[in-house]
């Protein structure tokens, strides 16, 4: 889907605020091109070595704006004295999955393009440095470390990200009720184009170490998706069960996956 329409959009999400959300949401989703297979990686995150240098191609984002950062700190240095290559200070922390990028050394040898499904607006690439743990994550979650991320890029991407936040609270409750149950899932199918799948999810409460005991959604699809949703961002919205103010909040969700050894390829949705 190249050009989205509110005709596009489900019945009941049929909404002008909330197709420009999804809009800036796309924008914000990238496609992560990896060549290569870290030596280091274990059992539990293993892949077909017959793959070797083959590309594979999954998804990244940084909708989530409180944790997933754009870097611009050159002048703060500067004025603090300190000596640093300028060119690491401009920096992008993306979210994805580590099934997808497992370590630094998968890390150097990613490719991060941004804004793939515009016609007219051709495809800006960026290089992988580094792999992170994610805040509040588990082990199959990182943030992808780009470095030497042209400054311009940058200053495009977080104008976007106010976008998307100021549209947030334009988005009626009714459908952010919808979306604590139902979810709109970016991803890059099978390597190509950029789409966008809506489907529903289930609710069970789970006390996550890493999240005190607040309710976790866990998000189940029983159905095989394609390596290119590896890292896809899930748009939910968590009600806050708070009386004063809105009760709904942005809750982007994960599609971790894990590569299977079947002849497709596909991985699965966690």
């Amino acid at each position: 889907m190249k050009e989205m329409c509110v005709h596009n959009l489900p019945l009941e999400f049929q909404d002008q605020n909330f197709l420009l959300f999804l809009i800036m949401a796309r924008i914000l989703t990238c496609k992560i091109i990896v060549r290569g297979i870290s030596q280091h990686r274990p059992q539990s995150f293993a892949l077909d070595r017959r793959i070797g240098d083959m590309e594979r191609v999954g998804t990244g984002s940084l909708i989530d704006v409180s944790r997933c950062g754009l870097h611009m700190q050159w002048e703060l240095l500067q004025l603090a004295g300190l000596n640093c290559d300028r060119r690491d200070l401009f920096t992008l922390s993306i979210l994805s999955s580590r099934h997808l990028v497992y370590d630094k050394d998968e890390a150097l040898h990613t490719t991060v393009q941004f804004f793939h499904f515009f016609n007219h607006v051709p495809a800006t690439e960026i290089t992988g440095s580094d792999i992170r743990p994610f805040p509040d994550g588990d082990d199959q979650t990182c943030l992808l470390i780009c470095k030497g991320v042209p400054p311009g890029l940058i200053e495009k991407l977080k104008d976007i990200q106010d976008k998307l936040l100021g549209l947030e609270n334009s988005i009626p409750n009714f459908i952010k009720a919808r979306l604590s149950s139902q979810t709109f899932l970016v991803s890059y199918p099978h390597g190509e184009q950029q789409m966008m799948c809506h489907g529903w999810c289930q609710e069970r409460e789970d006390n996550n170490a890493n999240a005190g005991d607040r309710p976790r959604k866990c998000l189940e699809h029983q159905v095989c998706t394609c390596p290119g949703s590896l890292g896809a961002p899930m748009i939910t919205f968590r009600n806050l069960q708070n009386p004063s103010g809105s009760n709904y909040k942005m809750d982007i969700w994960l599609h971790l996956g894990r590569n299977l050894e079947t002849g497709f390829k596909v991985s699965h949705v966690k």
